[in-house]
Parts: structure tokens; sequence; C-alpha cells
């Protein structure tokens, strides 16, 4: 956002951007919610088509060219390999309490295949000469103490965000469209 604002129109374009990224608490469970009582659960996907084709269009219209610039490169392997572990590990998270955890032939593929992606990663920005993951970055203090803090924080905020619905709905017996309502003020708080 900064790149691509003259100064004077930064301020404008961050409040825009910040805009969105509070409203999505705030709606994203209230129609989840009201979309899995009336239609089904399935339809809280689709929420995201109209968003994504008006996020097109506005790009399409004034993101601006890269003139003069050089284009960045992208770290394929890099990017990859950290989808995999990533991926991988949500995976054993999703299905772990499912299938019994580490009982399971799954859970074992799932956590090698992210231990396995990960070190690979951590040897190939090591040694590649322009990585994906940049260590340059994470030599400066208050980057890495902001990525830590970052990271506590997401865990508190969206572990209790995710595990809430299903504690409303399966434990407690609330209907799915009251379960929105209550995740609504979390969203107003943020």
């Amino acid at each position: 956002m900064i790149d691509i604002n003259p100064p004077e129109r930064r301020g404008k374009a961050m409040a825009l951007w910040g805009m969105g990224a509070v409203m999505g608490p705030i709606l994203g469970p209230v129609l989840g919610g009201y979309l899995t009582e009336f239609l089904e659960w399935r339809w809280v996907f689709f929420i995201n088509l109209p968003v994504g084709i008006f996020s097109a269009i506005g790009l399409i219209l004034y993101l601006p060219e890269s003139g003069g610039q050089e284009p960045v490169r992208l770290d394929l392997m890099g990017f990859s390999l950290l989808a995999l572990a990533v991926g991988s590990f949500q995976l054993m998270l999703d299905r772990g309490q499912l299938l019994d955890w580490f009982q399971s032939a799954e859970i074992w593929t799932e956590a090698t295949l992210a231990a396995t992606a990960l070190t690979v990663l951590v040897i190939h920005t090591a040694t590649y000469r322009d990585p994906f993951i940049r260590p340059a970055l994470l030599r400066d203090t208050n980057f890495l103490l902001g990525c830590f803090y970052g990271f506590i924080l997401g865990g508190v905020l969206y572990g209790v965000m995710a595990l809430m619905p299903p504690l409303l709905t399966d434990l407690m017996g609330y209907p799915i469209k009251l379960v929105g309502l209550i995740a609504m003020p979390r969203g107003i708080g943020t």
C-alpha cells in the first residue's frame, strides 16, 4: 500500500485497507451463521466470490504498472516448501483428534511431511541466493519480536475463535445463527 500510493494518499489507502480487515471479523460470523442456518454450510465459501471479483476489478483499474522497476523473482521452491509444511501441519492439527493423533498412519504421514518440508526449507533458505524468506529480516530485533508476539496473539485470538462455534453448537445446543451473533462482538473489539 505504501509503495503504490503517493505520500498524500497513504493514510487514506491504509484506512481503507484497515476497514476491510476489521469488517471481516465483524460481519463474517453473522453472515456465515445465517447462510448456514437458512441455506447450507457450503454457501459460506461462495461469499468470497463477489469479494474476489470486486477485488480483481479494483486491481485491474487502480493498480499501476511497475514501470521501470525490476520485477521481483519468486523463489518457487521456497514458496512451495513453506506451503507444503504449513498445509501438512494444518491437516495434522485439523484431523488429529478425529484419528486419535499418532495412532493413525495419516497423522504420521502429515507430521513427517511437515517436518521434512520445513527442514528442507531451512536448508534451502540458508543456501539459495535469493530465498523466499530472507534471513536478514530476522536479524532485526523489532521485526523478530513483532513476529513472535503476532504468533502468540494470533494463536490466542484465532484458537478461541475456531473453538467457540463447535463448543456453542455441539455442547451447549445453540442455533448456528445465534453463534454468529455471539461471535460478532469479538470482531468489534478487534
